[in-house]
């Protein structure tokens, strides 16, 4: 990949391809550290309700939004591609199409596959274009779109961006880190192969462990019916003895075939002499 000095100025023009949760987060949290930033996305609806969130968005911290992604870029040192992983490819293609030469980072939580699809896409005539470097911050929330998305999403949170094994493209790297830096992140350098590494031991596995679990109680709800009951008693010990029946009920009696009559003073003692005092008439067995 060609190096640029895309990223190198204080104040840069920014496209945001994606408005989602991180890409909205992305968008408004660029527009108000004064960059100047264009978005786009593939929703009619989503590009509206973005536009309006522009409009009532203090006046220094504003956005564009655009119809296409050709509009959003024709400007821009710095692309942020924050669509999801199948629609990367597209994208790449497209901005191959518009001879784009500035620098691309992404999102997604996977990225050598997303650097393979940049090196065979972001190129014409066999020559690369832009510079690519591959990011993914680890934030989120518990809701997704444009609507959820918050300019302090990335505070304190990690951000990794990947590095070339050959130190490709380290100035702009340098320049961007200092970008994701300024939006209050934690730049965590990594190659592709370290990042996805790291996520799939930490992030993934724990969700097949779990969609696996999900599934075999799908199959069979209750597969400790199966299992004997767990016993208190140690191994070869005899079994507790039967507990002594009390004398007279304490919660409402069950059918029985024996009549019931009410204890009284007259009544035979029943346990020992200190149950045997007078009370309020209890139903007992006779």
């Amino acid at each position: 990949m060609c190096e640029s000095s895309a990223v190198r100025d204080a104040t840069l023009n920014v496209a945001v391809i994606g408005l989602g949760l991180i890409g909205g987060s992305v968008l408004r949290a660029l527009a108000a550290s004064g960059h100047h930033v264009s978005g786009y996305d593939a929703d009619p609806a989503t590009r509206a309700t973005a536009r309006t969130a522009a409009a009532q968005a203090p006046a220094n911290a504003r956005w564009h939004v655009t119809a296409t992604v050709a509009d959003a870029v024709r400007d821009a040192d710095l692309a942020v591609v924050a669509v999801p992983l199948p629609a990367v490819g597209g994208v790449f293609d497209e901005l191959a199409s518009l001879a784009y030469v500035g620098v691309v980072t992404d999102v997604t939580s996977v990225k050598g596959p997303v650097r393979d699809l940049a090196l065979d896409r972001l190129r014409t005539g066999g020559q690369s274009l832009a510079t690519f470097i591959g990011g993914h911050p680890m934030a989120g929330r518990e809701t997704s779109g444009f609507t959820a998305a918050d300019p302090r999403l990335f505070d304190g949170c990690a951000w990794v961006l990947c590095l070339e094994e050959d130190g490709a493209g380290l100035r702009d790297w340098i320049e961007l880190a200092a970008l994701v830096t300024g939006l209050g992140a934690r730049v965590v350098p990594a190659t592709a192969e370290e990042h996805d590494h790291a996520v799939a031991t930490i992030s993934h596995v724990p969700h097949l462990v779990a969609a696996a679990v999900a599934a075999r109680i799908a199959t069979d709800p209750w597969p400790a019916r199966s299992a004997p009951a767990p016993s208190a008693t140690a191994p070869g010990s005899p079994p507790p003895a039967p507990s002594s029946p009390r004398p007279c009920a304490a919660a409402t009696p069950k059918r029985s075939s024996t009549p019931w009559t009410p204890c009284s003073p007259t009544s035979p003692p029943r346990g020992p002499p200190s149950t045997a005092r007078t009370r309020s008439p209890r139903w007992c067995r006779g």
